[in-house]
């Protein structure tokens, strides 16, 4: 955790809840950025809102006079139950408990979509672009997608100078295959899920999937690895189907 923020403004909680972490910060309605930024793991606490007053234990900021959080789930009507992991949250038992009386919950991809126009020529890399470029003030029609626990996805509009979020849950949509290789993934891995969505292959347990199903494909041994072994071992460049999976993985995230 960072050094603690003078607390001498109104104290604003803002919050990334995942899947598999969860990340909070301190902010301030005077000042621009955020501290005290730590991530806790989801599965340390049974509710959000344990995760919640232990970060701000640690911090030592008492009572925040507003909270936002992005959630990684859809919101509806105040509450989100979490697409990846065992919790929930509602804004009206966060004011509650918190004592808070400004609560925003919002999809995590609603919320990085949001922050498009805020980025900058150095925020960004270039994919297919010799040189990568910030939103200027015209209109657009963007969309943001990334995997994770899950896969995120959504978009956002500028109409008449008014930004408008589209949220969606993008990793349900059913996986399209577009080579033979990635049918004969999609057929291992039916062999497994009843159904299998993009976020099967494109997300930190797809990744997974798809490396067990190349090993199944070869008749290789099944033995298991992290997605961050994986990337590990691609980097090293010491295993062919950690490579592979990963191609396979940035072919079909596109």
């Amino acid at each position: 955790m960072s050094s603690q923020l003078t607390m001498t403004g109104p104290c604003l909680l803002i919050g990334d809840i995942g899947g598999t972490n969860a990340r909070f910060a301190l902010a301030r309605a005077d000042k621009p950025g955020f501290d005290q930024e730590l991530t806790l793991r989801c599965a340390d606490f049974e509710t959000a809102e344990a995760a919640i007053a232990a970060y701000l234990a640690r911090a030592g900021a008492g009572k925040p006079q507003a909270i936002c959080i992005a959630a990684a789930g859809p919101v509806v009507e105040g509450t989100v139950r979490f697409t990846n992991n065992h919790w929930s949250l509602s804004a009206h038992d966060l004011a509650h408990d918190f004592q808070t009386k400004s609560v925003r919950l919002l999809n995590d991809f609603e919320a990085i979509a949001y922050s498009i126009p805020f980025l900058s020529s150095t925020d960004c890399v270039a994919a297919g672009l010799e040189t990568a470029s910030s939103l200027d003030d015209r209109e657009f029609t963007v969309g943001v997608v990334g995997p994770g626990t899950g896969l995120g996805a959504a978009g956002l509009l500028r109409r008449n100078g008014v930004l408008v979020p589209i949220i969606g849950e993008g990793g349900h949509v059913g996986f399209a295959p577009e080579s033979k290789l990635q049918m004969q993934i999609l057929e291992i891995l039916r062999e497994k899920f009843d159904r299998v969505s993009d976020e099967r292959l494109v997300s930190g347990p797809g990744l997974e999937n798809i490396y067990a199903a190349l090993l199944a494909l070869h008749n290789e041994k099944l033995v298991h690895a992290s997605a961050k072994d994986i990337f590990e071992r691609a980097a090293a460049n010491n295993d062919v189907r950690a490579n592979e999976a990963l191609q396979l993985f940035y072919e079909i995230l596109g």
